[in-house]
């Protein structure tokens, strides 16, 4: 229930701010892990309809701060420079992504693959500006995370390698 009450409470801060990319990415996350939940389908679907109606809200909420050229806009910005540079960022923005499926994939674990498609969903919502793109736009909070999550994943790895991590969290 704990686990249950925290998801509620991310996305009711995230809506009462509101962040619609940030609130979107933290679902596509949390929606990994209720996918391979082993808990009971009416709590996963309730906590699914309660993100997804936040998340619906959040985004006809209009952000009132303008997108910055070098955070929100920096595929943009490279692509401004040069279709090299475009493609540098695309790259550079899908292999920490992909890192972390190989390690979900190697390790049994969902919580590799709930970081992955919370990146996954920033990037995705990139072009239109309405979200800092981690890991290339300027702004060292996402990096921070990032490597905060990659360092708590791969300690947890090293500690479960006899043992992975199981696809269904105990409730």
């Amino acid at each position: 229930m704990i686990s249950l009450l925290s998801g509620a409470i991310i996305a009711a801060a995230l809506l009462f701010q509101p962040d619609a990319a940030q609130l979107s990415a933290f679902v596509a996350a949390l929606s990994v892990i209720l996918v391979n939940s082993s808990w009971r389908l009416a709590l996963r679907l309730g906590l699914f309809a309660l993100l997804l109606c936040c998340t619906v809200a959040a985004w006809r909420v209009p952000d009132p701060l303008a997108p910055v050229r070098y955070v929100e806009g920096v595929f943009r910005l490279a692509a401004e420079v040069s279709p090299v540079a475009l493609l540098a960022a695309v790259v550079s923005a899908a292999l920490p992504v992909l890192g972390l499926v190989a390690f979900a994939r190697s390790t049994e674990s969902n919580a590799p693959l709930a970081v992955a498609a919370y990146y996954t969903t920033l990037f995705a919502l990139a072009p239109f500006q309405v979200t800092p793109v981690p890991l290339l736009g300027f702004g060292f909070g996402p990096i921070l995370g990032y490597f905060l999550a990659a360092s708590l994943v791969a300690r947890s790895g090293a500690r479960n390698t006899a043992n992975p991590l199981p696809l269904s969290p105990d409730p």
